[in-house]
């Protein structure tokens, strides 16, 4: 029976994985070796860019909710007096990232 704790050595997952590892080395040493491992680069690669297009909508996400903080605040005692940021700009500024967000 494998572990089910988070801190168990004999988890599910880690099996699973040393298993694939061992399937991947054997199966990269046969005949067939090349074509398989272009199609690992290139599923790397994607795997590569998925996690950095992940990691720029995260850092998009948090500008996002930092000019929607900055709006919200235009309405203070700030802005009523002159001082403080341009509601304007800080919409345009919105939908700039919101467009980032979309490609």
């Amino acid at each position: 029976m494998l572990g089910s704790y988070l801190r168990d050595q004999d988890r599910f997952e880690t099996f699973d994985a040393l298993l694939l590892d061992f399937l991947r080395e054997s199966v990269l040493a046969g005949d067939q070796g090349g074509e398989l491992s272009e199609a690992w680069r290139a599923h790397q690669e994607l795997v590569d860019y998925t996690m950095a297009s992940r990691a720029e909508i995260a850092r998009l996400d948090e500008e996002h909710a930092a000019l929607a903080r900055r709006l919200e605040r235009t309405d203070g005692l700030m802005a009523r007096v002159g001082l403080g940021s341009d509601p304007a700009s800080l919409r345009a500024a919105i939908s700039d990232v919101e467009k980032g967000c979309a490609i």
